[in-house]
C-alpha cells in the first residue's frame, strides 16, 4: 500500500499531530537547491579543490612540504586553473582535472616520483577508496593542455622566487 503524503502549511498542526504524523511516517520535507551565482560556486569549488588535495599532503617531497598548501592556493586562485575547476554541466568541482594538475606537479617534484608513488596511490588517496574509479579512468578527458603546462611552470617559478 502506498504511503500518501499531505502538504500542511506552517501552522496548520498542533505539535502533538506533528508528532503522531512523523511516528506514522507520514511527514516528509522538501529540500531546496542551493542556487549559487558563477563567483560563488568558484570559491566554493576552490576550497574543495584545495580540501581535495590536502588528503595526499604526505607524498610531498621535503622541498614543497612546507610550501604545499600555498602553492596549491596560488595555483587554484589563477585564472588560467579557475575556469577549470568548474564542471559547467553539473556545477560541481571538476576532480577529473584537479586529478590532472596533481599528475603535472607530481613530474614537476612537487610529488615524490612516480617510482616511489603511483599516479594510482595517489588518485586512491585523494579519494579516500581502494580501486580506480570514474575520475582516475577519465582524467585523460580534462587533461593540462601546453598553454596550462608553460602557466604552471611560471607559476612554481614565480612562487619559488617569492620564498627567498
Amino acid at each position: 500500500m502506498a504511503k500518501k503524503f499531505v502538504k500542511v502549511p506552517v501552522g496548520g498542526m498542533t505539535a502533538e499531530e506533528v508528532l503522531a504524523r512523523w511516528q506514522r511516517g507520514e511527514l516528509y520535507q522538501v529540500e531546496k537547491k542551493e542556487v549559487l551565482s558563477d563567483d560563488e560556486l568558484l570559491a566554493r569549488c576552490q576550497q574543495e579543490a584545495l580540501a581535495y588535495v590536502a588528503a595526499i599532503d604526505e607524498f610531498a617531497t621535503a622541498e614543497w612540504q612546507p610550501h604545499l598548501h600555498r602553492l596549491w592556493e596560488v595555483i587554484v586562485a589563477d585564472e588560467v586553473f579557475a575556469a577549470e575547476l568548474v564542471m559547467k554541466q553539473n556545477r560541481r568541482l571538476n576532480k577529473y582535472f584537479v586529478t590532472s594538475l596533481v599528475c603535472n606537479l607530481q613530474v614537476r617534484g612537487v610529488y615524490y616520483s612516480t617510482e616511489s608513488v603511483s599516479l594510482l596511490k595517489l588518485h586512491l588517496t585523494l579519494e579516500g577508496i581502494t580501486k580506480k574509479n570514474s575520475i582516475y579512468k577519465n582524467m585523460v578527458n580534462y587533461p593540462v593542455n601546453v598553454e596550462q603546462r608553460k602557466r604552471l611552470s611560471t607559476l612554481m617559478e614565480d612562487f619559488l622566487a617569492s620564498l627567498k
